[in-house]
């Protein structure tokens, strides 16, 4: 029998609250806003969101950015329309924030405030393909120097991306 890590463990078994403790919580509130009635691709909306949870755990990122994945279009975004939550209304982002935290609430309000397709897929998987011998400065500048990117909501309105917030919008 393989040896598996316990993080994976965990997972596999559904013993999520032993990977992070506030994940049964946030499960719940998402279960009461409706995630697990909405359908999405080929199974719920809270399958999906679990799912993206789920593949940032294994990939080893950190908690904030784990938590934000659960919660990735909460908001409602570019691609999805399935807002559980209203990021205009303050007891919404209080809420998210009590349980996920304000790292965490900030980068789904930022992802759901961003065209992603257009600044994650167009801009940045396209600087980042691993083409034999493409030139890495253009991925090296944007990394090094961040991005910035328009707001769907507002187009008047541009968030910058730090250098570390533009690395976790490209997978590894």
């Amino acid at each position: 029998m393989a040896v598996v890590s316990q993080r994976v463990q965990s997972l596999l078994r559904h013993r999520w609250g032993a990977i992070d403790p506030a994940v049964t919580t946030a499960i719940d509130l998402l279960t009461e806003r409706g995630a697990a009635e909405c359908w999405h691709k080929h199974s719920t909306f809270l399958e999906h969101l679990v799912g993206v949870w789920k593949i940032l755990t294994v990939w080893d990122q950190r908690t904030s950015v784990c938590r934000a994945g659960l919660f990735h279009s909460a908001y409602s975004n570019s691609y999805v329309n399935l807002r559980l939550f209203d990021m205009d209304q303050p007891e919404d982002a209080l809420r998210l924030q009590g349980i996920i935290g304000e790292d965490a609430e900030s980068t789904v309000r930022l992802w759901c405030s961003i065209n992603r397709r257009k600044e994650v897929v167009d801009t940045l998987l396209a600087l980042s393909r691993d083409t034999p011998g493409a030139d890495p400065a253009p991925l090296v500048k944007t990394l090094s120097g961040g991005l910035d990117v328009p707001s769907i909501r507002d187009p008047s309105t541009t968030f910058h991306l730090d250098p570390r917030t533009v690395g976790e919008c490209v997978p590894p």
